[in-house]
């Protein structure tokens, strides 16, 4: 299984904390990667503005040539710190938060970092209605949108945002339903 795999289906290899022994896991999902193209963004921006600062103090005629001062240094050092967090804070959320659709169950993983972690699981009988949206271009282009499960248990609505293939996942999670 690929880092930057979004779509699994039936991984070898891959297990989750509360895996019944036997039980096959069918997809392992995650945000579509195509989600992180926006903090991506802002994380080389990030990376660019410094740059770009230290490039025109330099060369900017009216700039005397000691260079920068020890608080300049400081600063671009913190921004390169909060940068880093920022992308790491980012691409941690998105690998850890993940769906698991097993022949048995279906099971949330919501990760927020860094100490926050709850897991939500239903099966299939308490599944009462699922569907999926795909609402805009974009989404329909990349082929990802939300899965919406509503269930009879405590938790009434799983979601399974921004997922890859999310026709699919509805289709083979309601046949599931239907035979339990």
């Amino acid at each position: 299984m690929n880092i930057f795999t979004a779509f699994t289906e039936k991984p070898k290899g891959v297990y989750f904390a509360s895996q019944e022994p036997g039980e096959e896991i069918i997809f392992v999902l995650r945000k579509a990667f195509v989600t992180n193209i926006p903090w991506i963004f802002i994380s080389f921006l990030g990376i660019l503005l410094p740059i770009l600062y230290m490039n025109y103090i330099l060369n900017h005629p009216s700039q005397n040539l000691i260079g920068f001062s020890m608080f300049e240094n400081v600063l671009i050092i913190m921004w390169y710190i909060l940068v880093i967090v920022y992308t790491l804070e980012r691409f941690i959320t998105w690998y850890f938060n993940v769906y698991v659709v097993t022949k048995q169950r279906v099971v949330d993983i919501d990760f927020k970092p860094l100490f926050n972690k709850r897991v939500s699981e239903t099966t299939y009988d308490k599944v009462e209605d699922s569907s999926f949206a795909m609402n805009n271009i974009f989404q329909t282009f990349f082929n990802y949108g939300n899965v919406y499960l509503q269930t009879a248990a405590e938790k009434r609505e799983f979601e399974f945002n921004s997922v890859p293939k999310p026709a699919r996942i509805q289709d083979i999670i309601s046949d599931l339903a239907a035979d339990a």
